[in-house]
């Protein structure tokens, strides 16, 4: 994190929140939140989670998960390369997965 105008951020993994003008966010993997700009209150766990963002109180966890996410608030966004080319979101939930497992053990 090197931006000086962010504050109150966590920032994890090589170049997350690197230019961002961040508050309260947090940034775990490879460009999480890389140039995420004027937004507060974002999550992104993964590679460049939320990387081009510029809203607020978004979700994103897995690789690439709402990476260009712009003016867009209360989004929540959970699996491999989900709503990467997402621009513009209000209040959505989406979850993708290439396959789902379910396991039921009968006693």
């Amino acid at each position: 994190m090197t931006n000086a105008a962010s504050s109150y951020n966590i920032a994890l993994g090589t170049s997350a929140l690197n230019s961002a003008t961040q508050t309260y966010s947090i940034g775990i993997g490879y460009q999480a939140l890389y140039s995420a700009s004027y937004g507060q209150d974002n999550i992104g766990v993964g590679n460049n989670t939320l990387n081009n963002t510029q809203s607020n109180y978004n979700i994103a966890i897995g690789e690439s998960s709402l990476r260009y996410l712009t003016n867009a608030v209360s989004n929540i966004s959970i699996g491999y390369n989900s709503q990467a080319t997402a621009a513009q979101r209000w209040t959505h939930i989406n979850l993708y997965a290439t396959r789902w497992w379910f396991c039921h053990e009968n006693s």
